[in-house]
């Protein structure tokens, strides 16, 4: 349980499975599983945005997956608002590789 719990801690979800929600248990089992998905192959415009942003940040999906479950509430990006989309670009690209 404690090997759980560290794993936990460092992906971001915290110690506690009580207080994740639903889709934030999602997306952990999803990962502890090592299940991947080709999501960007079925995003909108907003959502190949983000996804373009996410690959060329300093992000990896673990990261932009938990920062969705903790943040919006939502098992990924598939599944947010056009509010949330636009408020997670504009933090992607706080994040992306500068080109030279």
């Amino acid at each position: 349980m404690e090997q759980l719990h560290n794993e936990m801690h460092k992906l971001g979800y915290g110690t506690s499975l009580r207080k994740l929600s639903l889709p934030s248990l999602i997306n952990l089992r999803s990962t502890l599983n090592g299940k991947t998905f080709k999501i960007h192959e079925n995003l909108d415009a907003q959502g190949k945005k983000i996804w373009a942003l996410y690959k060329t940040s300093t992000w990896n999906k673990k990261q932009l997956y938990s920062f969705i479950a903790q943040h919006f509430g939502k098992s990924g990006i598939g599944y947010l608002t056009k509010n949330e989309k636009e408020a997670l670009i504009k933090i992607l690209q706080n994040y992306e590789f500068k080109r030279i």
